[in-house]
């Protein structure tokens, strides 16, 4: 089994990488949605202060402004390179290397490259993913070309993910504690708290806009339905990711462990912007038996790794109505699936 790229064809001659890249290049609701929310909490804060005169409202919104400007550029800016790499993509193989990881921190790795004398910027590395490349020591690069744009793909994964030359090599730092954490731990864990925080942030949100109507005595209405706003979207939201509410189960399954190779084939898959799918698979045992699962937040990356090795772990009770994780011990790869017959 081989979680690497084929060096002797171009990075996006992959077809899980190029699906990969071209959700990165793609300009979705994903990305324009924080900008949009800084616009609409401007404007809240704006009549907060004004008409009602609550600075308690009015500093709120304006942090949460703030946080969503700074998603909406680094959203933005990641595509745009991924823009501008995409041509060395298409016509350039991977090259491995030995690498070192410097520092990393929410969505930006900096790591140099033996034999090098600058240092490579990389974003939207997790840090289960800097953990493989701590392990490994290595990965493949296309680039940087004469613009500093380069592209890292990390042992187990197929993205292509976005670089640029620092002008400056920085100082290593100690590793941080969530790059200790095992790999697929990681992932799970961050799979099942995305969800979890959204289920928590809908009674949060319920609870303030309480608190806003009765902010100056009694009830007014109108400051109820300002304040119930942000509870409405988070409503929605999960209404939109209810196919994520299984990843709660992942990080008990993985704890667990008890994993078990077997054969398995991706029949079907309805894929989404978040580079994630509903997908189809049966599972054949060492007895012969097969069990179909479907997984309805399975990661791309992970479908691509099941159909380029034919297998796949399990873990958990494989019983019909039962949900079951399946991945790739130490990778970032990994989903909840229920187990279908």
């Amino acid at each position: 089994m081989s979680l690497e790229p084929v060096l002797t064809r171009s990075a996006l001659s992959d077809p899980t990488t190029a699906t990969l890249h071209a959700l990165r290049r793609a300009l979705d609701w994903r990305k324009v949605l924080p900008l949009v929310n800084v616009v609409l909490a401007a404007v809240v804060a704006w009549y907060g202060n004004h008409a009602l005169g609550s600075t308690a409202v009015t500093g709120l919104l304006l942090v949460l402004g703030a946080v969503s400007l700074a998603q909406g550029v680094y959203a933005l800016r990641v595509r745009q390179i991924s823009l501008r790499n995409v041509g060395m993509l298409r016509e350039q193989p991977w090259t491995s290397v030995d690498i070192q990881v410097l520092r990393g921190t929410t969505g930006i790795t900096d790591l140099r490259v033996e034999g090098a004398t600058t240092a490579l910027r990389v974003f939207s590395l997790t840090a289960a993913h800097r953990a493989v490349l701590r392990r490994t020591g290595r990965a493949w690069l296309v680039g940087p070309d004469a613009e500093g744009v380069a592209a890292i793909r990390v042992e187990g994964s197929h993205e292509a993910w976005p670089a640029r030359v620092l002008s400056t090599v920085p100082a290593q730092r100690p590793v941080p504690a969530p790059d200790k954490v095992e790999p697929t731990a990681r992932a799970a864990a961050v799979r099942s708290k995305r969800i979890t925080m959204a289920l928590v942030f809908l009674p949060v949100f319920l609870l303030y806009a309480l608190y806003t109507a009765t902010m100056f005595g009694g009830f007014e209405l109108l400051l109820f339905l300002i304040g119930l706003t942000p509870a409405l979207l988070v409503g929605l939201l999960l209404v939109a990711i209810r196919h994520r509410l299984a990843d709660r189960r992942l990080p008990a399954l993985v704890r667990a462990g008890g994993w078990v190779q077997v054969e398995a084939t991706v029949h079907s898959r309805a894929q989404r912007a978040d580079a994630t799918a509903e997908a189809h698979i049966t599972l054949r045992r060492a007895d012969g038996s097969a069990v179909a699962v479907v997984s309805r937040n399975a990661p791309v990356d992970l479908l691509g790794a099941i159909t380029d090795t034919g297998v796949v772990w399990v873990a958990g009770t494989v019983e019909t109505g039962q949900t079951i994780a399946l991945g790739f011990p130490g990778y970032p790869l990994v989903a909840a699936a229920k187990v279908t017959g």
